[in-house]
């Protein structure tokens, strides 16, 4: 019976520890996603249509695990502080090296590089503020604002993408629209991370 009761407690504790490996999974995808921006970046700047085909179908892998994460961390309650932070850190780095990369081998026009300048401005400054928010152990969840950009981002550097891999002057336009839209979407956004908060009730 005692024998049992142990072999029972060591099943229970074995599916818990389990289960908390399937709650990291969200970060684990952040954090592929990073290491994913980082190979489209060297694939892009490689040269060459078919590094560019590459670099847009892992891009295409990147943003479907951008949205798988979310999903996962809401279906599970997997959502953590981490996590919290992780995602925009890998979302930026996905959109910002794509964009880079491409504008480094003279894919972007100088109004698109503008327009990155002012993406990269926003991004550098509301990360400042993220980032005195983890020092001090708080969540600083994304607003509703915030996602509409990123998800003008990510379609502005898949656009991009797409225009330099197979030439497709329509896909060109449409990331310079998606740019605009993501740098206007980004400073009104921003505004919520600096504007004046009410005192904490004493």
């Amino acid at each position: 019976m005692i024998f049992i009761m142990d072999k029972n407690k060591l099943m229970r504790i074995r599916l818990r520890t389990r289960a908390d490996y399937i709650r990291l999974l969200p970060n684990a995808l952040s954090l592929l996603r990073l290491v994913l921006a980082i190979v489209i970046a060297i694939l892009i700047l490689s040269g060459g249509q078919q590094y560019l085909k590459l670099a847009l179908a892992i891009f295409v892998l990147a943003a479907v695990s951008d949205a798988a994460d979310g999903y996962i961390a809401r279906r599970l309650d997997a959502q953590s502080a981490l996590g919290t932070h992780l995602d925009p850190i890998a979302d930026k780095s996905l959109i910002l090296l794509t964009l880079g990369a491409l504008g480094a081998v003279g894919f972007l026009t100088w109004p698109a590089l503008a327009l990155l300048g002012v993406i990269t401005a926003r991004e550098t400054l509301v990360g400042s503020v993220r980032i005195r928010a983890m020092r001090k152990r708080h969540a600083l969840p994304a607003s509703r604002g915030a996602k509409l950009k990123t998800l003008a981002q990510i379609a502005a550097a898949g656009l991009a993408l797409c225009g330099a891999a197979y030439a497709w002057t329509p896909a060109a336009h449409a990331a310079s629209f998606m740019l605009i839209l993501a740098a206007v979407l980004g400073v009104w956004s921003a505004y919520g991370y600096f504007r004046p908060r009410p005192p904490d009730p004493l």
